[in-house]
């Protein structure tokens, strides 16, 4: 279980598509073992069996999440997402004095080098001069070293 009892916030839904407010620490898909079930998924499910996943967001990253509703829709906007034909948006909320702090910043691993230019260049106009960025793997790696 995630511990997340809050239910999912339907945001735009319409014949084709649901947006949710995905909250921090909720799986977007179940993982393995029963502990994991919980998700943005099984919720969705049980408020309408047609809701299919098109994208992910990390466990921990909350945001707005499309579902689409049917196979047909899923395929269109897989493609749409595939194709790059969905703009995406990453925004951090920081609060504090980060100007003499080194802030590591995780990304995914499949971050090209503009976008990682761009995340760099958003720190920097964030006030965050010295920012590192990591890539998902290391971070998950080092989040389990930090765990165990």
């Amino acid at each position: 279980m995630s511990g997340i009892s809050m239910p999912l916030e339907i945001i735009y839904q319409d014949e084709y598509l649901v947006a949710i407010n995905k909250p921090g620490g909720l799986l977007s898909v179940p993982g393995l073992g029963a502990e994991n079930q919980d998700s943005v998924v099984t919720r969705m499910l049980e408020i309408n069996p047609e809701a299919k996943v098109v994208h992910r967001l990390d466990c921990l990253t909350s945001g707005i999440m499309l579902l689409a509703l049917g196979i047909k829709m899923q395929r269109e906007l897989s493609r749409q997402f595939h194709d790059r034909k969905i703009s995406k948006q990453y925004v951090a909320v920081v609060r504090g004095a980060f100007d003499q702090q080194q802030v590591v910043l995780t990304v995914p691993a499949s971050f090209d080098e503009v976008a990682r230019e761009l995340t760099l260049r958003a720190a920097v106009d964030a006030g965050l001069p010295h920012a590192v960025l990591l890539e998902e793997p290391l971070a998950a790696f080092y989040s389990w070293l930090a765990r165990h």
